[in-house]
């Protein structure tokens, strides 16, 4: 069973979703750590945690992802995709 952990609520800043929490990818009772990695689960934007904020990933941290972290992104990525979720931002911004 997955634990979610609450954060400080935050916008995307590519759609405006508001976010509030991070589960692990795993289903592990895991809690996010310094350079953990998130997506927006309304556009997929990637997130890495910094201190105790989410932040977007840059282009070079990106990069600098190790195989298998760029293939735990990439898969993540597109299973959202294939999700074909509505846009979560309609109405208020928030779900």
């Amino acid at each position: 069973m997955t634990t979610t952990t609450e954060f400080p609520s935050w916008l995307c800043d590519r759609c405006g979703y508001l976010m509030d929490a991070a589960d692990a990818a795993d289903n592990s009772d895991a809690v996010p750590v310094q350079g953990d990695l998130c997506l927006c689960m309304n556009c997929g934007a990637p997130y890495t945690l910094d201190g105790t904020a989410w932040r977007p990933l840059t282009a070079e941290e990106r990069a600098a992802l190790t195989p298998e972290e760029r293939r735990g992104l990439e898969a993540a990525e597109h299973v959202r995709r294939l999700a074909n979720l509505p846009d979560l931002t309609e109405g208020d911004g928030t779900v």
